[in-house]
């Protein structure tokens, strides 16, 4: 019997855009879980690249999650630091926040974002 191979960082780094588009469309884990009819046992495996995913099964969490399977299977940049790792997994607490907001909410975070971005600017500059 052939030893089953272990996850690699291109997995890692699926794993995390799908952690990523989960959060970012305000879905639980159970949410996508039940979408896909597996556990969210299951699910936080491939998230956490503690299992590789088969081509059928990215073929079905692409579904679930409505995006393009090749949305999932490109740029493949690792993050460089602690702090773009940090930078990323806070994008994802944000995405998930922002996407239980109603309309009017959403427009005013967008506005009040736009306005520290704009500061943080000219005091950088």
């Amino acid at each position: 019997m052939t030893e089953a191979k272990k996850p690699t960082e291109i997995d890692e780094i699926i794993g995390r855009k799908i952690l990523n588009l989960r959060l970012s469309q305000g879905l639980t884990r159970v949410d996508l879980a039940k979408h896909m009819d597996i556990s969210h046992q299951q699910l936080s495996k491939y998230e956490t690249a503690k299992n590789r995913i088969s081509l059928s099964r990215l073929l079905s969490i692409a579904e679930a999650l409505n995006v393009n399977i090749l949305d999932l299977l490109s740029d493949f940049e690792k993050p460089t630091s602690m702090q773009e790792i940090e930078r990323q997994r806070q994008c994802g607490n944000l995405m998930r926040y922002f996407a239980k907001m109603n309309d009017s909410k959403r427009e005013t975070m967008i506005l009040i974002a736009k306005t520290v971005a704009e500061e943080t600017k000219h005091i950088n500059n």
